[in-house]
């Protein structure tokens, strides 16, 4: 069960994101990556740029395994007066390319045979709703990239300028505080003690308890919460007198953006259920 600062943080946190403006945006684009075969794993994160490029054996974001993937870049692509202008798609891969629910390109690209838009396409003064789909190789490499060209201007990326989404967007919010929390405990250097490794590092101290390490992290979400773990990185003797962990100079956010993507590693352990005994 969450502990009640921790349930106080995420409140003032959805608080604060629902008195935002309906209508209020922040520069970049929204993309979700999805896994496509042997399970269900997803992110969404903010994007600066419509473009992507993952090798082989790589993957788009820590948060999802190696293997094949979709990625879908949403954005509001924002101009001063209606324009017509021409779309264009380099990479290696399977892509649509929508604008405001029309599809504009749809179809496979290779290195050297883009994709491009038979004829200008019609784009409102304000706001206009785009949609970038990508689905890389079987085994996950693949490169996307988005450029357009006007009339006064040959092929070139969209400008970040132009590119917005909706501010507060629980799915970007929530792998932005997964990202960071992986992020911190990088630079941190967690996983410096946390070792799954070995339970000690062989060293040539006679002391070898001061070489023990901490316990393996990589299931931690199977057996603790976030609320939880959201204390014990704020305080651990505060949770526990006899622990060895030191405390560390965390605010609130960094404690929770930690405790929310180790919470994520492992398979949370399943209810028991409650049956009444027979006398």
């Amino acid at each position: 069960m969450r502990t009640r600062s921790f349930v106080a943080f995420v409140l003032c946190s959805a608080a604060v994101a629902q008195s935002a403006p309906q209508a209020s945006l922040q520069q970049g684009a929204k993309v979700t990556f999805e896994q496509l075969r042997g399970g269900k794993a997803r992110h969404s994160q903010r994007a600066r740029l419509l473009s992507l490029a993952v090798e082989r054996g790589e993957t788009p974001t820590p948060f999802l395994p190696p293997g094949a993937f979709r990625a879908t870049f949403e954005a509001v692509v924002t101009l001063p007066a209606r324009d017509r202008m021409n779309f264009r798609v380099d990479g290696v891969g399977k892509v649509r390319l929508s604008i405001d629910g029309k599809v504009v390109l749809d179809g496979r690209v290779r290195a050297g045979k883009p994709l491009v838009t038979a004829k200008a396409v019609r784009l409102r003064k304000g706001g206009n709703d785009l949609k970038l789909e990508f689905e890389s190789a079987a085994r996950g490499d693949g490169r996307v990239r988005l450029f357009w060209s006007g009339y006064d201007f040959g092929f070139e990326p969209i400008a970040p300028e132009r590119l917005s989404f909706v501010a507060g967007d629980e799915q970007v919010a929530r792998g932005e505080r997964l990202r960071l929390g992986h992020r911190l405990f990088v630079e941190r250097r967690c996983a410096r003690c946390h070792d799954y490794g070995d339970n000690r590092r062989i060293t040539e101290s006679a002391f070898l308890e001061l070489d023990r390490a901490g316990p393996d992290l990589r299931r931690v979400g199977a057996r603790s919460h976030a609320g939880w773990l959201f204390e014990w990185l704020r305080d651990p003797r505060a949770v526990r007198p006899e622990s060895t962990m030191p405390a560390f100079s965390l605010s609130d956010d960094e404690a929770g953006d930690i405790a929310t993507w180790l919470a994520t590693l492992g398979e949370p352990l399943p209810a028991v259920p409650f049956t009444r005994r027979q006398v």
